[in-house]
């Protein structure tokens, strides 16, 4: 599965596992396009390099996008965590009140 003209199916196939949340695939899938790359390619239709920077061009948006939600749900988590620590609030004196956590059934849907 490293000749350049698996090229196409490796991108296919590095878009479906991004799309299907198969993130197990990805580095394997990544050694191959890498492999494919590393050696020389021959002459290629500058169709057939377009369309390679199209598929190219479509998962970097998608991992980028994936990279987003990773970020959000690891923020979200962080949130929740700090949330189950407890909070302080000032009263009017400015002294610091401490706030007991929530009950652990809150965060345990999550």
């Amino acid at each position: 599965m490293s000749e350049p003209a698996d090229l196409p199916a490796l991108l296919d196939a590095l878009h479906a596992a991004l799309r299907g949340g198969r993130f197990d695939d990805l580095a394997e899938i990544e050694t191959a396009i890498r492999n494919t790359c590393n050696r020389p390619l021959p002459a290629m239709d500058p169709l057939w390099a377009e369309q390679m920077r199209a598929k190219a061009r479509r998962n970097d948006r998608l991992l980028a996008a994936s990279l987003r939600g990773l970020r959000m749900a690891q923020r979200r988590i962080a949130e929740l965590q700090a949330i189950s620590a407890g909070y302080a609030t000032y009263d009017d004196g400015g002294r610091v009140q401490h706030h007991r956590s929530l009950p652990p059934q809150l965060t345990r849907r999550f």
